[in-house]
């Protein structure tokens, strides 16, 4: 018996060791998967900016209110900040 642990307390390093390093992999993990979204956030944040909101409203100019709900959805969603949905609202009712 005493045999096994003095075996097993040679190998305990080697464990922990292991074990830290699976750890700070699934970690380096983690933190890849967390900043491919940030940068997928951007880009789609980019990609609908308020120049371009005004664009992908498939609406005639007729329809000011469905453009509004429209805008403020998008607000309300967090896909555009109050200072775009405020300058969306200004081209809206402008136009």
């Amino acid at each position: 018996m005493e045999r096994w642990w003095r075996i097993f307390k040679k190998n305990l390093k080697m464990i922990t060791y292991t074990i830290y390093t699976l750890i700070f992999f699934i970690l380096a993990f983690v933190i890849y998967i967390a900043f491919r979204g940030i940068k997928s956030n951007i880009e789609l944040k980019k990609n609908l900016s308020s120049n371009n909101i005004n664009q992908t409203l498939n609406y005639s100019k007729n329809d000011i209110l469905n453009q509004l709900k429209e805008a403020n959805e998008m607000k309300k969603k967090g896909v555009i900040t109050k200072k775009e949905f405020i300058n969306i609202k200004k081209k809206i009712l402008s136009n």
